[in-house]
Protein backbone atom coordinates (compact mmCIF):
# COMPACT_ATOMS: atom_id res chain seq x y z
CA UNK A 1 0.00 0.00 0.00
CA UNK A 2 1.36 3.44 -0.86
CA UNK A 3 0.07 6.87 0.04
CA UNK A 4 0.19 9.52 -2.65
CA UNK A 5 0.64 13.02 -1.20
CA UNK A 6 -1.64 15.53 -2.81
CA UNK A 7 -1.39 18.45 -0.39
CA UNK A 8 1.29 19.74 1.97
CA UNK A 9 1.11 22.72 4.31
CA UNK A 10 4.10 24.48 5.84
CA UNK A 11 4.45 27.15 8.48
CA UNK A 12 7.89 28.77 8.70
CA UNK A 13 9.15 31.60 10.91
CA UNK A 14 12.52 33.25 11.28
CA UNK A 15 13.73 33.54 14.89
CA UNK A 16 16.71 35.75 14.06
CA UNK A 17 19.14 32.87 13.54
CA UNK A 18 17.32 30.16 11.59
CA UNK A 19 14.09 29.12 10.03
CA UNK A 20 11.84 27.25 12.40
CA UNK A 21 8.50 25.73 11.66
CA UNK A 22 6.57 22.63 10.89
CA UNK A 23 5.46 20.78 7.82
CA UNK A 24 2.11 19.02 7.79
CA UNK A 25 1.56 16.49 5.02
CA UNK A 26 -1.92 15.13 4.39
CA UNK A 27 -2.40 12.06 2.21
CA UNK A 28 -5.75 12.51 0.56
CA UNK A 29 -5.52 9.72 -2.01
CA UNK A 30 -4.40 6.18 -1.29
CA UNK A 31 -4.21 3.31 -3.72
CA UNK A 32 -2.69 -0.13 -3.85
CA UNK A 33 0.54 -0.39 -5.81
CA UNK A 34 1.58 -3.67 -7.47
CA UNK A 35 4.43 -5.48 -5.77
CA UNK A 36 5.96 -6.71 -9.03
CA UNK A 37 8.82 -4.45 -10.08
CA UNK A 38 8.52 -5.68 -13.66
CA UNK A 39 5.15 -3.92 -13.93
CA UNK A 40 6.95 -0.57 -14.26
CA UNK A 41 8.75 0.29 -17.50
CA UNK A 42 11.22 3.15 -17.66
CA UNK A 43 11.02 5.76 -20.39
CA UNK A 44 13.51 5.40 -23.20
CA UNK A 45 16.30 8.02 -23.03
CA UNK A 46 15.87 11.28 -24.91
CA UNK A 47 18.89 13.24 -26.06
CA UNK A 48 18.64 17.05 -26.22
CA UNK A 49 20.01 18.94 -29.19
CA UNK A 50 23.07 21.17 -29.05
CA UNK A 51 22.05 24.82 -29.07
CA UNK A 52 23.01 26.84 -32.13
CA UNK A 53 23.20 23.95 -34.61
CA UNK A 54 21.79 24.69 -38.06
CA UNK A 55 19.43 21.72 -38.27
CA UNK A 56 16.44 21.93 -40.59
CA UNK A 57 13.41 19.97 -39.43
CA UNK A 58 9.82 19.75 -40.57
CA UNK A 59 6.70 17.60 -40.61
CA UNK A 60 5.29 16.39 -43.88
CA UNK A 61 1.58 15.73 -43.42
CA UNK A 62 -1.63 15.69 -45.46
CA UNK A 63 -2.32 19.33 -44.48
CA UNK A 64 1.08 20.33 -45.90
CA UNK A 65 4.62 20.95 -44.72
CA UNK A 66 5.10 22.37 -41.21
CA UNK A 67 8.48 23.86 -40.22
CA UNK A 68 9.86 22.77 -36.85
CA UNK A 69 12.91 22.99 -34.59
CA UNK A 70 14.42 19.75 -33.30
CA UNK A 71 14.32 19.82 -29.47
CA UNK A 72 15.28 16.25 -28.58
CA UNK A 73 15.74 12.90 -30.25
CA UNK A 74 15.78 9.22 -29.33
CA UNK A 75 15.81 5.94 -31.19
CA UNK A 76 12.02 5.79 -30.87
CA UNK A 77 10.92 9.37 -31.47
CA UNK A 78 11.60 13.08 -31.47
CA UNK A 79 10.42 16.23 -29.77
CA UNK A 80 9.98 19.18 -32.12
CA UNK A 81 8.92 22.79 -31.59
CA UNK A 82 6.34 24.06 -34.08
CA UNK A 83 4.36 27.22 -34.64
CA UNK A 84 0.98 25.50 -34.72
CA UNK A 85 -0.91 22.72 -33.00
CA UNK A 86 -0.76 19.22 -34.51
CA UNK A 87 -3.49 16.68 -33.74
CA UNK A 88 -2.67 13.74 -31.46
CA UNK A 89 -2.69 10.52 -33.47
CA UNK A 90 -1.90 12.32 -36.73
CA UNK A 91 0.42 10.40 -39.07
CA UNK A 92 3.45 12.43 -40.18
CA UNK A 93 6.84 12.12 -41.78
CA UNK A 94 9.56 13.85 -39.76
CA UNK A 95 12.34 15.17 -41.98
CA UNK A 96 15.71 16.29 -40.57
CA UNK A 97 18.56 17.83 -42.54
CA UNK A 98 21.99 19.08 -41.42
CA UNK A 99 23.88 20.64 -44.32
CA UNK A 100 27.27 20.78 -42.60
CA UNK A 101 27.47 17.01 -42.00
CA UNK A 102 25.37 15.96 -44.98
CA UNK A 103 22.83 14.15 -42.82
CA UNK A 104 19.41 14.08 -44.44
CA UNK A 105 16.83 11.54 -43.30
CA UNK A 106 13.14 11.07 -42.65
CA UNK A 107 11.10 8.85 -40.35
CA UNK A 108 7.40 8.04 -40.45
CA UNK A 109 5.57 8.29 -37.16
CA UNK A 110 2.56 9.27 -35.11
CA UNK A 111 2.02 12.39 -32.98
CA UNK A 112 1.63 11.12 -29.42
CA UNK A 113 1.48 14.31 -27.35
CA UNK A 114 1.94 18.06 -27.46
CA UNK A 115 2.44 20.83 -24.95
CA UNK A 116 1.86 24.55 -25.39
CA UNK A 117 5.25 26.13 -24.58
CA UNK A 118 4.29 29.76 -25.11
CA UNK A 119 2.11 31.90 -27.33
CA UNK A 120 2.28 30.30 -30.79
CA UNK A 121 4.85 27.64 -29.86
CA UNK A 122 4.07 23.95 -29.36
CA UNK A 123 6.39 21.13 -28.26
CA UNK A 124 5.22 18.06 -30.15
CA UNK A 125 6.21 14.45 -29.41
CA UNK A 126 6.36 12.08 -32.36
CA UNK A 127 6.84 8.32 -31.98
CA UNK A 128 8.57 6.66 -34.95
CA UNK A 129 7.13 3.52 -36.54
CA UNK A 130 10.56 1.89 -36.50
CA UNK A 131 13.49 2.71 -34.19
CA UNK A 132 16.39 4.52 -35.81
CA UNK A 133 19.62 2.59 -36.11
CA UNK A 134 22.39 2.99 -33.57
CA UNK A 135 24.60 4.10 -36.46
CA UNK A 136 22.32 7.05 -37.25
CA UNK A 137 22.06 7.96 -33.55
CA UNK A 138 25.87 7.87 -33.39
CA UNK A 139 26.14 10.15 -36.43
CA UNK A 140 23.85 12.67 -34.72
CA UNK A 141 26.20 12.70 -31.72
CA UNK A 142 29.39 12.83 -33.84
CA UNK A 143 27.97 15.72 -35.89
CA UNK A 144 27.26 17.50 -32.58
CA UNK A 145 23.56 17.74 -33.34
CA UNK A 146 22.72 15.85 -30.14
CA UNK A 147 24.32 16.78 -26.83
CA UNK A 148 26.39 13.90 -25.41
CA UNK A 149 26.83 15.65 -22.03
CA UNK A 150 23.64 17.58 -21.29
CA UNK A 151 23.22 19.61 -18.11
CA UNK A 152 20.90 17.92 -15.61
CA UNK A 153 17.38 19.35 -15.67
Amino acid sequence: MAAIVRRAQATLDYDGRRLVGRLVIKAIWVRTMPDQQWAFVGRKPRHPTVEGQAVEAWFERPAGRLAAVLADFSRHGAGLLTGERVDDGERVVVRIRHAESGLDFSRTGTIRWQRNQSEGCWLVGCEFDEPVSLELLGELFLSEILDANPEPR
